[in-house]
């Protein structure tokens, strides 16, 4: 399990707040691609990281399980792990023009 970092306690303090959240994600399209069934991860979030990575299942798997160094070089799915880890990763997927 990793640690919660200075870093990642700086991006979960920037989180925008959970009624931003659901405005954001209910903007965007649903989808008509089924996801894979070993991401375990929130419909709502899969669907902003999916149109957030240009419609590319494949780049959302690449991306979820990769190391990225906004994140300590830590994957989104190790991050999502932590109690708070959801917040962090819809504080990068919100920043994301």
């Amino acid at each position: 399990m990793i640690e919660l970092s200075k870093r990642l306690k700086i991006l979960l303090s920037e989180y925008p707040g959970d009624i931003k959240w659901e405005r954001y994600a209910s903007n965007l399209p649903e989808i008509d691609t089924l996801r894979e069934s070993k991401l375990k991860i929130d419909n709502d979030l899969f669907k902003a990281i999916y149109w957030s990575m240009g419609e590319d299942l494949e780049r959302v798997t690449s991306w979820l399980e990769q190391g990225v160094p906004a994140l300590d070089g830590n994957s989104p799915l190790e991050v999502m792990k932590l109690k708070e880890g959801q917040k962090i990763i819809r504080t990068i997927i919100m920043r994301i023009p």
